[in-house]
C-alpha cells in the first residue's frame, strides 16, 4: 500500500482519540499498581467514581476503533485484493500476540509473572498484567477475515445482528467445571462469568466501530439520515440499556457497577459495552465535530501515540511491569506524578523510535476527501487497530 493509499483509509480524529484513550490506560495501570486508586477513593469517593469511570473507558474506546480501523482499511479493498487483506489481518493478530509477549517478558523480569504462567497467557489460559485488550486484538484480527467477508456479502446491519446472536447463544451454553481452562474460554468466547470482556462479546461493539467508520467515509452524495440511521439505533439501544439500569439500581450505583471490573466488565453485562459506547462514541463524534467545523478537516498530527499506538500501548506497559513494585507510591501526589512521568517517557521513547527507524515512505501533499493525514509506511508494530 502506497502512502497515498494508506491516507485514504485514515481519519484524522480517530487517531486522536486512539491517542487519548493510550493515555487514559497508561494513567490507570500506574495508579493501579501505585495503589493511587485506592488513596484517591479514600480521599474522594466520589472524585475517585468520576476518574474511574473516564479511564475505565479506554478499553471500549479500543474496541470501538479496532472495528472502525477493519472498515476503513480492509473492507474497502476486500474485493479488489483479498489475499492481501487477509494476510494483513493475521498479521496484525500477530504483532498483536508480540505486543502480549514483550508486555508479558518484562513482568516475567520482575516477579510480576512466572515463566509457565507467560507461556500459557499467549493461549489466554493466563492473563498478563496491564495487557488485556491484546487478548481481544489477537482474537479480533482473526475473525475479522470472515467477518470482513460476511460484511461485504451481506452489509453492516446482517453484520451486527450475526455478531449480536453469541450473546444469547453464549448465555445458553453451560460454564465449563472447575480444572478446564476456564479462564480462556472466558475470556474469548464469554461462557462463564470469570474475565470479561470477552472477545466474543466485544465483536458487538467493534461492529458498531465499523458502522461509525462507514457513516464517517461515505460523503458521496448520500443523506444524512441514510449515512447515520444504523449508528443513531446502535446508540439508541445503549441509551435504553443504561436508562433501565439507571431507573432499577439509581445512577449512582450504576457508575460503581461500571467502575467496578467484576460487576459489570468481567461479567460481559450489557451495561459495560451500553456505557462504553455511549462514552467512546461520543468522544470520537466530538474529536470529528471539532476537526470538522474548527479546524476545517486539517492535516493535524496526532503525534505518536495516534499514529503508533500499538508500539506506544507495548513499551509504556511493559515498563509499568518491568518496574513492578517499585512504583508503589508514599502518597496521592506520588502516585499522579509517576503517571504522568510514565506517559512523557512514554512518548518520548516512541517519538526516539519513530526517529530512528528507517523510513520507506514519504509523505505526500494530497489528502483525502476525509482530511485524513498521509503518512509513510510503517515497518514492524505501528497502530492498535489499523
Amino acid at each position: 500500500m502506497t502512502p497515498t493509499e494508506r491516507s485514504s483509509t485514515r481519519i484524522a480524529p480517530l487517531d486522536w482519540v486512539r491517542a487519548l484513550a493510550i493515555i487514559l490506560a497508561l494513567v490507570s495501570h500506574v495508579m493501579i499498581i501505585t495503589g493511587g486508586w485506592s488513596m484517591l477513593e479514600d480521599a474522594a469517593p466520589d472524585g475517585y467514581l468520576a476518574a474511574r469511570a473516564f479511564t475505565r473507558t479506554a478499553t471500549p474506546t479500543f474496541v470501538l476503533l479496532a472495528g472502525a480501523a477493519v472498515e476503513l482499511a480492509y473492507a474497502r479493498t476486500w474485493r479488489t485484493d483479498r489475499r492481501r487483506g487477509v494476510r494483513r489481518l493475521l498479521a496484525q493478530s500477530l504483532k498483536c500476540l508480540l505486543g502480549l509477549a514483550i508486555i508479558g517478558i518484562a513482568a516475567v523480569i520482575s516477579g510480576m509473572l512466572s515463566p509457565s504462567d507467560l507461556m500459557w497467557s499467549l493461549i489466554g489460559v493466563r492473563a498478563v498484567p496491564n495487557a488485556e485488550i491484546f487478548t481481544f486484538y489477537v482474537v479480533f484480527f482473526v475473525i475479522a477475515v470472515p467477518l470482513v467477508a460476511f460484511r461485504i456479502r451481506f452489509g453492516l446491519p446482517a453484520t451486527l445482528l450475526l455478531v449480536a446472536a453469541w450473546w444469547p447463544a453464549a448465555a445458553l451454553i453451560p460454564a465449563p467445571r472447575e480444572g478446564s481452562p476456564r479462564l480462556a474460554i472466558a475470556r474469548i468466547f464469554g461462557i462463564g462469568d470469570m474475565y470479561g470482556p470477552s472477545a466474543f462479546h466485544a465483536l458487538l461493539l467493534a461492529v458498531v466501530g465499523m458502522v461509525l467508520a462507514a457513516a464517517l467515509r461515505d460523503r458521496s452524495g448520500r443523506s444524512f439520515l441514510r449515512r447515520w440511521w444504523l449508528f443513531a439505533c446502535c446508540v439508541a439501544v445503549a441509551a435504553g440499556v443504561v436508562v433501565t439500569l439507571v431507573v432499577q439500581d439509581g445512577p449512582g450505583e450504576v457508575v460503581r457497577s461500571y467502575v467496578t471490573a467484576t460487576a459489570y466488565r468481567f461479567t460481559n453485562h450489557p451495561g459495560y459495552f451500553a456505557i462504553g459506547l455511549l462514552a467512546a462514541g461520543g468522544v470520537l463524534l466530538a474529536a470529528y465535530a471539532v476537526w470538522s467545523l474548527v479546524f476545517h478537516r486539517a492535516a493535524i498530527e496526532p503525534g505518536p501515540f495516534g499514529g503508533d499506538s500499538l508500539i506506544a500501548f507495548t513499551l509504556g506497559n511493559a515498563a509499568i511491569n518491568l518496574l513492578g513494585g517499585a512504583l508503589r507510591a508514599p502518597s496521592l501526589s506520588v502516585a499522579i506524578a509517576s503517571s504522568v512521568l510514565l506517559v512523557l517517557a512514554t512518548w518520548c521513547l516512541v517519538r526516539a523510535f519513530r526517529a530512528l527507524r528507517p523510513k520507506s515512505g514519504t509523505r505526500s501533499g494530497d489528502r483525502s476527501a476525509l482530511g485524513a493525514p498521509t503518512a509513510p509506511q510503517r515497518s514492524g508494530l505501528a497502530d492498535l487497530g489499523a
